[in-house]
């Protein structure tokens, strides 16, 4: 059902629950928009399917989010290769990520504790006075760096660390 290629289940999964979901028997859940009476075995195969959804998600780091996106992405995927349309696969595969999230006892973040500057009681607004590429002082108008030129800096240092990273985090991995 879940499609995910080996060097992602090796690094996702160890366990035996994962290779369950991995190996689960074809969909046979009828279509969200098709009219016909459901039967019993393709609620139990949904169960299941969230049952196993939960446990890898129960997995996520920093928080139960984390796979969020790559979950229903593979469910997707799966639904998609067995004839369903996108939309009805997206549907479904949403479906199961949220009743997987609601079992698991997960509650996203309100847009406050979303942002950098809350904290636990309440958002703190920081004041800088200096730039944060380079220590100048701020002109007026200017929160966080003092010209495009830092802010631009800024963002390209980010951009190169960030690929490198992945670039070597990708050849640790490889064989």
């Amino acid at each position: 059902m879940l499609m995910i290629d080996p060097h992602t289940r090796a690094r996702l999964f160890g366990s035996q629950s994962a290779y369950l979901l991995l190996r689960a028997k074809p969909v046979t859940l009828a279509g969200h928009r098709e009219k016909r009476r459901k039967r019993k075995g393709d609620q139990v195969y949904r169960r299941r399917l969230i049952d196993q959804t939960a446990v890898i998600m129960r997995r996520g780091e920093p928080t139960d989010f984390a796979f969020e996106g790559f979950m229903r992405h593979g469910l997707r995927s799966g639904l998609c290769l067995r004839g369903w349309s996108w939309a009805d696969a997206d549907d479904m595969a949403a479906d199961i990520v949220r009743s997987a999230l609601s079992q698991i006892g997960a509650k996203r973040p309100t847009y406050q504790q979303g942002q950098p500057e809350w904290v636990q009681d309440g958002v703190i607004t920081f004041e800088r006075e200096r730039c944060i590429r380079c220590g100048w002082a701020l002109p007026e108008g200017n929160w966080k760096y003092c010209s495009a030129r830092c802010s631009s800096a800024h963002r390209m240092d980010l951009h190169r660390r960030f690929t490198v990273e992945q670039w070597e985090a990708v050849s640790d991995d490889a064989p």
